[in-house]
């Protein structure tokens, strides 16, 4: 019995692991694939923030923006963006779980967050954004 579980356990720990790798790199895969059909409906992609299976692409020609994850992609017009809003949690004077929400003029997908590497990545995609929008 203690032969079972000393082989068992490792052997489902691992099937576990490779089962979340092979769904990842599938979403990857169908993000990727989202982000292709846009530039073939002739989105043209100025600036890309992807982060935590969120892409968000900037097209200053067209001045779109696009947010795309595995299973949905949305495209907006530049004067439908309403707020952009860096959030934290401050832990010990470190901010920590960053996020940015991008608040968007549409009642079904009123809301985007993107999760951020750190406060840095946070604070330099807040001034990008602010830069984009605004020029």
């Amino acid at each position: 019995m203690e032969l079972l579980l000393w082989i068992g356990i490792p052997v489902v720990v691992v099937s576990i692991l490779v089962a979340g790798f092979r769904q990842s790199s599938w979403r990857k895969a169908q993000t990727d694939r989202r982000i292709q059909e846009l530039g073939r409906e002739g989105f043209r992609a100025s600036h890309a923030l992807s982060r935590g299976g969120v892409s968000v692409l900037f097209d200053d020609s067209r001045r779109e923006v696009a947010f795309v994850r595995w299973d949905s992609t949305y495209t907006f017009s530049y004067a439908d963006v309403r707020t952009r809003t860096w959030h934290w949690l401050d832990k010990n004077g470190t901010k920590i779980n960053n996020r940015i929400s991008i608040a968007i003029a549409n009642p079904e997908t009123p809301l985007f967050d993107v999760h951020m590497l750190g406060a840095r990545d946070a604070e330099q995609w807040m001034a990008k954004i602010d830069a984009i929008l605004e020029s």
